[in-house]
Formats: structure tokens, sequence, C-alpha cells
């Protein structure tokens, strides 16, 4: 790729405000520890593609204060409804991300975090209004949802991306070591390394690149 090429890329990256808009009823995570490790790897994602500027979670009143406390240290905004009110749930998502959206012009990409097929109007209205809608997804998505949208990754594809990030800067920055070792010997170091990496991320916070810095440099 040549230089002009990936300065247009990183230009297009920087001007791409996202919106994300998680259903947490429909698509939950068990503990605060997890959501965390989730959120650190779904931010890593983000920046990959563009700016997040608008974060908001959607769910009833059943989540422990600790879940709520870390979508908070995200920057999320949260919205609570009665847990027998699905409908109004469904509702507030789709009415507040189309409004908040129509008065944010430069918001050209969508981050919608469901498996829910009743989102499939929440969808076109979006790209009527050229924005590009990316799904996040678990396996039990509906079929619907996931023809409609422009882009759709299933969320335990992300849930290591950091991780990911950090081994393949390894094999490609210090690819001396897997000449250095046999194939079996590489990968037990890799599998070996997993568990320090992740509770660092989990609890410190480090991005990517200072866990690289500081193991590998």
């Amino acid at each position: 790729m040549s230089q002009n090429n990936s300065k247009n890329e990183e230009d297009n990256k920087d001007d791409n405000d996202i919106a994300v808009v998680w259903d947490f009823e429909n698509i939950r995570v068990a503990d605060h520890y997890n959501l965390e490790y989730l959120l650190n790897n779904m931010d890593f994602y983000l920046q990959e593609i563009g700016r997040p500027v608008y974060r908001k979670v959607y769910d009833n009143l059943s989540s422990p204060k600790e879940i709520w406390d870390v979508f908070l240290n995200h920057r999320f905004d949260i919205r609570h409804t009665k847990r027998t009110r699905k409908n109004q749930l469904d509702f507030y998502l789709m009415s507040e991300t189309i409004d908040y959206i129509n008065k944010n012009p430069k918001i050209r990409t969508c981050v919608l975090i469901t498996n829910d097929g009743d989102f499939t109007a929440l969808v076109e209205n979006l790209q009527k209004n050229s924005v590009k809608v990316i799904l996040l997804h678990e396996d039990k998505c509906s079929i619907d949802l996931l023809n409609l949208v422009d882009v759709h990754v299933n969320i335990k594809n992300i849930k290591h991306k950091i991780l990911q990030s950090i081994i393949k800067e390894l094999i490609l920055e210090k690819n001396v070591i897997s000449l250095l070792l046999n194939k079996q010997e590489f990968k037990e170091i890799i599998y070996n390394m997993k568990d320090i990496i992740r509770y660092l991320i989990n609890f410190y916070h480090i991005r990517s690149k200072l866990i690289f810095k500081e193991i590998f440099d």
C-alpha cells in the first residue's frame, strides 16, 4: 500500500464519527470483569474504524451497580426501562438513536449491538440517510438483521482483539523468535503469555502498544 493510500485511510478514519448503541437486555455480559475486558477490546476495534462520539446502553433495572459503573467508565450513557416493558426499551433505543444521528450529521457509522430482528426498521432508516450500520452480534442473531446491515461481526471475534494485535505484532516485529524456536515452543510461549496480558488489560487499562513495549522491547 502506498503512503498516499495509507494517509487517505487515516483521514477517512478521523472523519468517521461513530454512534455505539447496545441492547444490553438482548446481549448481556455476566459480570463486570468480563464486561471490562470486552469493552477494552471493543474500544480497540472501534479506534480502527473511526472515532466514537456517542455511546448509549439500554437495559432493564436488573443489572448490578458494578455493571453500570463499568459502562460509565467507558463513557456510555445509560437508559433504564422496567423489565416487563421490552417494547418500551426497543422504542427508546430506536427513537433516541435516530434523533441523535439526525441532529449530528457528522456521524456516518452506527455500531448496533444486538441479536434482535425487531431493529430492522432502525437499520433501514439509518441506511436511507447514508449511515453505515455495523452489527455486533452473537451466534443466535436474527437472519433478517444479518442480511440487512452493511457489516456484521460476531462479538466473540473482537473479545480478544488486543491480544490478537499483540501476537500479530510479536510475529511481525520479533520474527527472529520464530526462527530460533520450533513451532510448538513458539505456540506455548504465546499461550502462556495471554493470561498475563489479559490481566494487565483488565485491571490496569494499559493500551496494547504499551503492553507490547514493556514486555517485548
